[in-house]
């Protein structure tokens, strides 16, 4: 009897955190008990890394506008493809596949199951209003990436007997090192986007200078999908007004930050709105690294405060300052705090994050059968 056939669907043209979950977990499968598929409805360089690790379907690609025309023609050809390849169920990875994948699974006979990876509160916004329309579309299962997006969607009134929470899973290998220095090296890794907070982290940076002149400090990461372009300029411009000309390093857009962070003696994180899950947080523990984070949201799931890494309170700079300076002071206990974050990760791993994603698969099945 051959495996039971699952489509993953995601709206991403690029690898960011989200896909980077969505790659590895599709890599580490169990082939006996699932067939992979996955739908790239945003074409671009993540269908040919999605290609590598699955069958592909091809539901023609969403525009940048997404007009309504476009979509529904998504839909329809998407819809069609679920049946003629006999698709159990249909997996769904961000809020535009929600809204296309769901609509397509619901039009197929085909269960669905959302994966929220995605926190939007505070001002109305575009992406908010999509995610509330798309937690409309019927789905058997909705699997959300940490606790705190758990309570975001119990707030928007997903069912509880629908939502399970399951962390995304890093990989635990040890890397290689991207670089080495005798100085204090402090990094930020993410995509250079105003709410991921780099410029936070050069106000910090700042502060941690003053205690320890020769610090240098990295900034991994670029723009992707085309958001907010003029950001990586603005922080530029904001580092030399900051006086850290010559003391941060700008990578720009990199593969895979984990050769990074393994190099850092502190990594810091610091979203300006609740981290959905924090991948970086997850990847820099799994490396060793003591981390530095402001409390919200995931981070404050994976951190144990003074043990496994430091929690701070959020948008406060002086205390992240403070919390980066002292381990910089220390390394002995900086080195202990490492290890104790490498011993945590494991709760993060793919292969955690793939056994409870068969579990939920199997329930989805058996309901369907019952």
């Amino acid at each position: 009897m051959s495996a039971p056939r699952v489509l993953l669907t995601t709206a991403a043209s690029q690898r960011g955190g989200a896909e980077q979950v969505v790659l590895e977990f599709l890599n580490r499968l169990d082939r006996a008990r699932i067939e992979p598929m996955a739908a790239a409805l945003a074409g671009g360089p993540l269908a040919e890394e999605l290609r590598g690790a699955a069958t592909m379907l091809d539901a023609g690609t969403l525009t940048r506008m997404r007009v309504a025309g476009r979509v529904l023609r998504v839909v329809n050809r998407l819809t069609a493809e679920i049946r003629r390849t006999g698709v159990s169920i249909v997996h769904n990875h961000g809020t535009m596949a929600h809204l296309v994948g769901g609509l397509a699974a619901w039009r197929a006979g085909v269960p669905a199951i959302h994966h929220v990876q995605d926190i939007y509160t505070g001002m109305p916004s575009v992406e908010g209003a999509l995610q509330r329309c798309a937690l409309r579309m019927p789905a058997e299962s909705i699997v959300a990436a940490s606790h705190a997006v758990y309570l975001r969607l119990i707030e928007l009134g997903a069912l509880r007997s629908r939502v399970t929470t399951i962390h995304n899973g890093v990989s635990l290998v040890p890397v290689a090192p991207a670089f080495t220095q005798d100085d204090p090296a402090v990094v930020w890794s993410g995509r250079l986007q105003h709410w991921k907070g780099a410029h936070l982290f050069l106000e910090a940076a700042r502060l941690v200078k003053d205690a320890h002149p020769s610090a240098r400090f990295w900034i991994v990461g670029g723009t992707l999908f085309d958001m907010e372009p003029e950001y990586a300029g603005e922080l530029r411009a904001r580092a030399d007004a900051l006086g850290l000309q010559g003391a941060v390093t700008f990578t720009g857009h990199v593969p895979d930050a984990r050769p990074y962070l393994a190099s850092a003696d502190v990594v810091v994180h610091c979203s300006v709105r609740p981290e959905p899950f924090g991948l970086v947080v997850a990847e820099a523990m799994a490396q060793g690294r003591a981390v530095v984070a402001f409390d919200a949201g995931g981070p404050g799931e994976m951190i144990e405060s003074g043990v496994s890494g430091r929690l701070v309170a959020p948008d406060d700079t002086e205390a992240l300052a403070s919390a980066v300076s002292d381990l910089l002071t220390r390394p002995d206990f900086r080195t202990r705090m490492g290890e104790a974050a490498r011993r945590r990760a494991r709760r993060f791993s793919v292969a955690t994050m793939v056994q409870r994603m068969h579990e939920v698969y199997d329930a989805v099945l058996a309901s369907r059968r019952a």
